[in-house]
């Protein structure tokens, strides 16, 4: 399959809402799988002895270990936006490569020395106990960055080709792998809990990683046999690190979230209920935001086309979305929801009634963020993405504590303003973008022809 047939200087077709389906269901249904992760290890480390221990532990090490391993993350845009042809392939695995093994040396030499005591009692005031529990889980996941970022790489060249079902059977095997480590692991590997809960979370990315390997060879097959296109520069260091670099800032403030989003809450009224509340409140939207955020790949692998049957497609999932979460929020399956399936105490659900209904609109602004982010990032314009991620946090971070002085709103009901008024500035910000930069920079031909729908988007599988 040679260049001429999989780029064209014209326009891309615009795909079907059938091979927009099949392209996206599965990237959403990974990203649905990959929110139980938590619940599966909580559940399974609630069972050993000291599970509160335990638990802070694990919570302590993961997101230490996502921090070191956030630059890897975007390397599944970069694979979708970049890897066009055999040479592209080559310069931007490279490129992985190195960037794995450097953030695992790194990790090696945080987990492995004092330094990490200094880190958790330091700089995260982490209680001493937790702090030993956590420092001897983290080493579990020192090769967390190479084995995601290899396998982001080639999920890129599967949702390039519109080979996107393996991906969904992947991860379903990661949380195999994931309780049968956190539910059985005890009787044969005798360790803490909270190191239980890492190694559990290192065998099943490898697991996952290993798969997505078998499994995406056709896709790397089809990528070597691609020549070069003629008037199309080749791949350069330069062009990754412009294109890239933008996207670990995107990944850095985005990981930042979280601890603005709970220092305001901390200081807000209601303190100790809300933060309670929060992660409920969070984690349930996110069973709707989370698979409409994947959509932004689906975005970038359509191209650089004005597809508008992609544009409809996405603000269409985003109201079906909204729909969903809408039936849940203003209906006594809220209450059978939080009280029943969750547990939680009457207080804890009568407080987090009101911020899940005021995020219902969440879900519409999450698909058109991913729209505007996908379409920016098929034409390179990576930092408006960056600088809209950095309007976000800056959002938050002025929304939350003024809503919550202004109004005396509980500080989870703040949060969830905030939240709303955050993302649609950032929403705002890449409409923006994209209208004076993006179709500009289009228009002058500074982009490579997307690959021809047929072949990126590809058949249906059966």
């Amino acid at each position: 399959m040679g260049s001429s047939r999989a780029v064209s200087g014209a326009p891309t077709a615009d795909p079907t809402y059938r091979e927009l389906i099949s392209l996206s269901a599965p990237l959403a249904f990974s990203a649905f799988v990959m929110n139980l992760e938590g619940p599966v290890v909580a559940s399974g480390l609630s069972r050993l002895p000291e599970p509160a221990l335990a638990l802070a532990a694990f919570g302590v090490a993961f997101n230490l270990a996502l921090l070191v391993e956030s630059p890897i993350i975007s390397m599944l845009e970069g694979s979708i936006a970049l890897v066009r042809d055999r040479q592209s392939f080559f310069r931007f695995g490279l490129f992985m490569a190195a960037a794995g093994l450097g953030l695992a040396l790194l990790g090696f030499g945080l987990y492995f020395t004092p330094a990490v005591d200094r880190v958790m009692l330091d700089v995260l005031g982490v209680p001493p106990e937790i702090a030993r529990e956590a420092a001897a889980a983290v080493r579990f996941l020192v090769l967390w960055p190479p084995l995601i970022g290899l396998r982001r790489f080639l999920q890129g060249l599967m949702v390039r080709f519109g080979k996107t079902r393996p991906i969904a059977y992947a991860v379903v095997v990661r949380l195999a792998v994931l309780g049968i480590v956190v539910f059985w692991g005890p009787s044969v590997f005798h360790l803490p809990g909270a190191m239980l809960g890492t190694l559990a979370e290192a065998l099943s990315v490898a697991a996952e990683a290993l798969l997505i390997a078998w499994w995406s060879r056709p896709a790397v097959g089809r990528v070597l046999h691609e020549l070069p296109s003629r008037g199309i520069s080749p791949l350069t260091a330069g062009a990754i690190l412009k294109f890239y670099t933008p996207l670990i800032w995107m990944q850095v403030l985005l990981n930042a979230v979280p601890s603005v989003i709970t220092g305001g809450i901390g200081r807000a009224t209601l303190p100790e209920l809300s933060l309670a509340a929060w992660p409920v409140v969070n984690s349930t939207v996110n069973l709707v935001g989370n698979p409409l955020s994947m959509l932004q790949h689906t975005v970038i692998a359509v191209g650089t086309t004005r597809a508008h049957r992609v544009s409809r497609f996405t603000v269409g999932a985003g109201l079906v979305g909204s729909a969903a979460l809408t039936l849940l929020a203003f209906t006594p399956l809220l209450d059978v929801y939080l009280g029943g399936r969750l547990g939680l105490t009457p207080r804890i659900v009568d407080l987090a009634r009101t911020p899940v209904r005021i995020l219902v609109v969440l879900p519409v602004l999450v698909a058109l963020r991913a729209l505007l982010r996908g379409r920016l990032v098929a034409v390179r314009q990576t930092s408006l993405v960056g600088l809209a991620v950095t309007i976000y946090l800056l959002a938050i971070a002025v929304l939350l504590p003024v809503v919550a002085a202004r109004t005396g709103f509980p500080g989870v009901v703040a949060a969830g303003i905030a939240l709303v008024g955050a993302t649609a500035a950032e929403v705002g910000f890449l409409a923006l973008g994209l209208t004076r930069w993006g179709v500009r920079r289009l228009q002058k031909g500074q982009v490579p022809a997307p690959t021809h729908c047929a072949n990126m988007v590809g058949k249906p599988e059966s």
